[in-house]
């Protein structure tokens, strides 16, 4: 039995004070979501983003996330909401626990990086974005993120090449 499960099953006998355990299990599995609900959810998290309700997106992103926990898509999508909506220390937090599992994605990298240069922290984001260019030197999003990021640290020489 899975813990998601205990706890479905916990909750169920505590609030509902179902004696019988067969009953409490058929409850907890009926109680979880299916994946057209999932599928759903999902889809007016994106459609919230797409809108730039950025709060809304958040949150049901968090609500997709606490049922489908290892959904890392959906993790770097919450992450760039975050950005988005300017919690720049949650949003660095997210992308560094994706980058922990997934330490060659380089759009995550990418992302990261522009948070570090929102938040003008230019050396950060730059090293980032070199990083990302030695990997993959034709990834031009990376090339022009970080001429920006060199131009508005006031580098105009060295970012003009890169656009």
């Amino acid at each position: 039995m899975t813990k998601a499960r205990i706890f479905l099953f916990v909750g169920f006998f505590l609030c509902a004070g179902i004696e019988s355990q067969g009953q409490s299990m058929a409850l907890a599995q009926s109680a979880q979501p299916g994946i057209d609900s999932l599928i759903e959810l999902r889809s007016r998290a994106q459609t919230a983003a797409q809108a730039k309700h950025y709060e809304q997106a958040t949150a049901l992103y968090r609500q997709y996330l606490s049922l489908k926990p290892n959904d890392d898509e959906v993790r770097t999508a919450l992450a760039l909401v975050l950005a988005y909506s300017k919690q720049f220390a949650e949003a660095t937090i997210v992308y560094k626990d994706i980058l922990t599992r997934h330490p060659h994605d380089l759009d995550v990298q990418l992302a990261l990086a522009r948070v570090h240069a929102w938040q003008k922290q230019y050396a950060e984001a730059r090293a980032i974005f070199e990083y990302v260019l030695r990997e993959n030197p034709h990834y031009t999003e990376a090339k022009h993120s970080l001429a920006d990021t060199l131009f508005w640290s006031g580098e105009d020489a060295a970012a003009l090449p890169l656009y």
